[in-house]
């Protein structure tokens, strides 16, 4: 999220000269209109007509309270946007940690997390966290690199707190868990998948609706029509067993992932009836192991690579 400043220049004219004058308010700004008689009625002192230095003086006030008011409308902007968080009223109930009868415990968690953040919220007051909930986000996120503050209303914050909730220890078991949740919190799970059985109900997420495992590795994602939003993730890629990708008839926009071009064991990639747009990313053409393509009905341009 950049922001991009526009500088334009002003052209100099050959008849403009700068105005050496003490009591000039604005120089720069006499200096353009050097030869108009009202700008120099207002900016110039005629000592021999004291009402035209009245006006002047009147002038350089008026402008010099229009800057003020500017900087501080921009100050109090600035202050909004900057400015903690309204701390939100405590949730219905505390976080819990599992200690190993998971029955009933994350049903609970993950109500409890949409609470915290309600749609629309960037920020939580993560004093309502328990300790020991506080601790296990902090060894998950160091463990997985994960940067984002731990009362932040991002999908990687809520994915890795709903994982503080488990305590499993298997590193596989812990980056698959975090991914999947990350996924359902990035593209609305809690809010709009109209299949989303077993999802964050249990830590065993092979349970889960459309994952399929062997092991605790996954090898199938199929989330077809489950009305997910947003963009196709890109941290997909990190399931380097998958074979199949299946995520037709959502409502994805935005172009594709290239970072999907690593899923070197990927056999079907199904992307069909979203809104995709771009072109299909040059690293997909890598795959030669890819057995079914569907990218139909979206907005995607271009070329088919040859290589397929």
């Amino acid at each position: 999220q950049s922001i991009v400043s526009r500088h334009s220049s002003i052209n100099s004219r050959a008849d403009i000269r700068p105005i050496n004058n003490p009591n000039t308010c604005i120089n720069p700004a006499a200096a353009r209109h050097e030869g108009n008689t009202w700008v120099n009625f207002m900016f110039r002192r005629n000592n021999s007509d004291p009402n035209n230095f009245r006006w002047h003086l009147l002038y350089c006030m008026m402008v010099l309270m229009a800057i003020g008011g500017g900087i501080g409308v921009a100050i109090a902007v600035s202050g909004v946007s900057e400015s903690e968080p309204i701390p939100s009223q405590a949730p219905s109930a505390p976080l819990y940690l599992n200690a190993g009868n998971y029955d009933g415990i994350s049903n609970t968690n993950t109500e409890i997390l949409q609470e915290l953040c309600p749609p629309g919220s960037q920020k939580f007051n993560a004093s309502f966290l328990p300790q020991t909930i506080v601790e296990a986000y902090e060894g998950y996120a160091d463990a997985l690199k994960i940067s984002d503050p731990i009362n932040s209303c991002t999908p990687n914050t809520l994915a890795l707190l709903f994982v503080s909730t488990t305590g499993v220890q298997e590193e596989v078991s812990i980056s698959s868990m975090y991914l999947l949740s990350a996924l359902y919190f990035g593209t609305g799970g809690s809010t709009l998948w109209m299949d989303g059985s077993g999802w964050l109900e249990t830590p065993d997420f092979c349970q889960w609706q459309g994952v399929e495992c062997v092991g605790s590795h996954i090898l199938s994602l199929e989330l077809t029509a489950s009305g997910l939003t947003g963009t196709i993730p890109s941290h997909l890629h990190y399931f380097a067993d998958l074979e199949k990708l299946l995520l037709g008839g959502n409502q994805f926009k935005g172009p594709l992932p290239s970072e999907l071009g690593t899923l070197s064991n990927l056999l079907e990639l199904d992307i069909s009836r979203n809104e995709i747009t771009g072109t299909l990313p040059p690293e997909l053409s890598g795959n030669t192991n890819i057995r079914r393509l569907d990218f139909s009905l979206n907005r995607i341009s271009g070329t088919i690579p040859s290589e397929w």
